[in-house]
């Protein structure tokens, strides 16, 4: 049994790895999008139950409609007096650090570019970092880095790239947090003594940051990302590594860390720059606001064409539109949008706190994955389908839920989704082996079935397997019992396996006219059978099919004695006994082995009837009911009135015959006065019958009877004889 088990057990775990395997490939191509959505849904539940420990570093300025006025071309050429409003007001206000969320690679009005540049000057060298440009080759492992307008890092800004990472939704998820540019390209020439470009070069490459690292790095003052062999690595000054970057870019990928902050979800909390350059508005309040932070400053109006997709405009629709300071959820113009400003802000905030959300590795996520595939594979094979699909689903739901507690608590995201299908692809398995088993089953029940009943009542068990727990029940049925003659004889000169084999012929012969006349072969009794009608399923005319039956039968055992005349001389015989009437029915037996019978009286009177064949020669002797029942269908012959073993009320019995011989009247004459105790005439009608048909068995048996009667009559004669 335990080697059963471990068998059954280890097909399982083997189904599960395999099933696991085939679920995380699907996850990673096929059903990436389910992957995304259950992303999202986390990003909404985390930014949901988070609560701020602490005011935010960053905080976001947006440009306006209002504030950019009429000036709505290309941005990079005419957005240069809001930004340079934008920096004085910030500078004024105490913000030593800002980020330009705005591209800035090519040169534009000379005086608004000098007035930019003076401003930008002001700034701590560095302070002020601009947005530049990746455009990536057509084999994305390269890209061309466009730098902003030199003038501008002349004045001692710092740049990084803008660019985000869009998945196949179009929403915006990831960031690249570092890369390396195989050319740079850059717009304006260089003062003389100007400074080398802020950035990191390696064998003629550059090292570039995201934009929100680059600010970040500016405003605490880090150290430069240092080369390892395995790629940049961006440090603390205490020597906290904060990123580790391979040089290849797309490698570099990190989650955004989607924050929440009091009465927003995903958003900063914004300030819109019409109201913050608005000289009305009293600056001490601002000054509060905005003063030692990190300041992102970008657009944030339609027509600037940052408009982003993220996890909250992919779930919910809406997005953050500023108009005057007024924060409002606009349906109709920006569904399903935000601006690039807000992923920059909560990605530089992150960096500040060195705490990026990060995925689980595809190593460890197929283990994971793999591992649920094992264990609920090899439960599968030991539980039923229904405590199996309980567990699957108990262990569904805490797999979500413990992924979800691992975003929440180490903003670390373990997909679920292959998990959930690998157990899903297992109940599929299950129930296709289930169904394929069950057809198996269904097949050699039915081949087995087929044998003992009848198609439809073996097609009603199958549909209804509850059938064969049937309560006890008095019905009326009718009871066939046959046993084979001769057989002694015949057997004598056989070897064993010949022997089965004979019997195994003339029981098959016998059992499928039982069935073929819709009748239930009850059991096999050596030689012989026990069939009965009426029961499971009630059939009206059962008396007459179960002497349709015994005819058959008989038609059956004369084409099994023509192929035997080849071999031998001895000939098998039978006799057949039929008798309706009621009797209990029923499933009896224990757990392990249970049977469907019947019993009563009219089952012993079959039996008894049967044994009769033997005293009268006839094959095929029927009860008083069964004739009765089946008298216009079919031909009988009174043969005699007995009392049987068993039973103390006298019945008269018949045998079914197919057609009428001329004697048979002159033998119910005698039979008639046989059972009147007119012994004189019964002689003489049964002598007569005995001179037409000297081979009939009854008339001899009747005619001998009669004799003896006549010399020493009883005192009281009710005409039965007993068996």
């Amino acid at each position: 049994m335990t080697l059963v088990l471990s068998r059954t057990a280890f097909v399982g775990s083997v189904t599960g790895l395999a099933v696991g395997v085939l679920a995380f490939w699907l996850s990673l191509q096929p059903l990436q999008p389910l992957d995304r959505l259950v992303y999202d849904l986390w990003v909404l539940l985390a930014a949901s139950a988070r609560t701020v420990q602490r005011e935010w570093d960053v905080a976001v300025v947006g440009i306006d409609k209002k504030a950019a006025g009429a000036l709505l071309g290309p941005g990079d050429r005419q957005i240069r007096r809001p930004l340079t409003q934008a920096l004085s007001r910030l500078r004024e206000l105490g913000v030593d650090t800002v980020a330009v969320d705005v591209i800035l690679s090519d040169a534009g009005d000379p005086k608004l570019d000098d007035e930019l540049f003076q401003e930008i000057h002001r700034f701590p060298k560095g302070k002020v970092v601009l947005a530049c440009r990746m455009v990536f080759g057509q084999d994305r492992r390269s890209f061309q880095l466009q730098l902003p307008y030199r003038r501008f890092r002349d004045a001692g800004a710092g740049f990084g790239y803008a660019d985000v990472v869009e998945d196949a939704d179009s929403a915006v998820r990831r960031v690249q947090l570092a890369g390396k540019a195989a050319t740079i390209e850059s717009s304006g020439s260089s003062a003389p003594g100007s400074p080398p470009l802020p950035s990191l070069v390696s064998d003629q490459h550059a090292h570039v940051e995201y934009l929100a690292l680059a600010a970040a790095r500016a405003y605490r003052g880090w150290p430069a990302p240092r080369l390892t062999p395995s790629g940049w690595e961006g440090h603390s000054p205490e020597g906290t590594v904060l990123y580790r970057a391979r040089t290849l870019p797309g490698e570099a990928i990190s989650l955004v860390p989607f924050r929440r902050v009091p009465g927003r979800l995903g958003s900063l909390e914004a300030i819109a720059l019409s109201q913050l350059l608005n000289p009305g508005v009293e600056a001490a309040r601002y000054r509060v606001q905005l003063k030692g932070k990190l300041v992102v400053l970008g657009a944030t109006y339609p027509e600037c064409k940052d408009e982003l997709k993220t996890p909250f405009s992919s779930i919910f629709g809406p997005s953050l539109v500023m108009e005057s300071n007024v924060l409002t959820r606009d349906f109709e113009v920006l569904r399903h949008r935000s601006y690039g400003v807000e992923i920059v802000a909560n990605c530089a905030q992150a960096a500040l706190d060195s705490a990026f959300p990060t995925v689980l590795a595809s190593g460890p996520h197929m283990a994971c994955v793999g591992g649920v595939g094992v264990i609920f594979g090899a439960m599968s094979q030991a539980l039923s389908i229904e405590a199996w699909s309980l567990r699957a689903l108990i262990g569904g739901t805490s797999l979500a839920l413990a992924s979800l507690f691992a975003f929440l608590r180490f903003e670390l995201f373990v997909s679920p989704v292959p998990m959930l299908l690998a157990l899903a692809l297992l109940a599929i398995v299950r129930i296709w082996a289930q169904a394929i088993r069950e057809g198996l089953r269904k097949d050699y029940l039915q081949r087995t079935l087929s044998r003992y009943v009848s198609r439809e009542i073996c097609e009603a068990i199958l549909a209804n397997p509850e059938l064969l727990r049937l309560p006890a029940q008095r019905v009326e049925v009718t009871v066939l019992f046959c046993d084979l003659r001769g057989f002694t004889s015949r057997s004598e000169g056989l070897k064993p396996s010949e022997v089965l084999s004979l019997i195994d012929e003339f029981l098959q012969a016998m059992a499928s006219a039982v069935v073929e006349q819709g009748g239930v072969v009850n059991k096999f009794l050596g030689d012989g059978l026990m069939a009965f009608w009426g029961a499971p399923f009630p059939a009206p005319d059962h008396a007459a099919r179960a002497c349709r039956t015994g005819f058959l039968m008989l038609d059956r055992l004369a084409e099994l004695n023509r192929r035997l005349r080849k071999t031998s001389s001895d000939l098998l015989e039978m006799g057949i006994g039929i008798n309706s009437g009621p009797a209990v029915v029923g499933t009896v037996g224990y757990a392990e082995r249970l049977e469907y019978t019947l019993v009563g009286d009219a089952v012993n009177v079959a039996s008894r009837l049967q044994e009769l064949t033997k005293v009268y020669g006839r094959p095929l002797i029927v009860g008083e009911l069964t004739q009765a029942a089946c008298l216009d269908q079919l031909l009988f012959r009174r043969l005699d009135r007995v009392r049987v073993r068993g039973r103390h009320e006298p019945i008269t019995v018949f045998e079914a015959i197919r057609e009428a011989d001329p004697w048979m009247a002159a033998y119910e004459e005698g039979l008639a006065a046989y059972l009147d105790g007119r012994f004189q005439q019964a002689v003489s009608g049964f002598s007569r019958v005995n001179e037409l048909a000297p081979d009939d068995v009854p008339t001899k048996l009747l005619l001998a009877r009669s004799r003896s009667l006549q010399e020493t009559a009883p005192d009281s004669w009710d005409g039965c004889s007993s068996s």
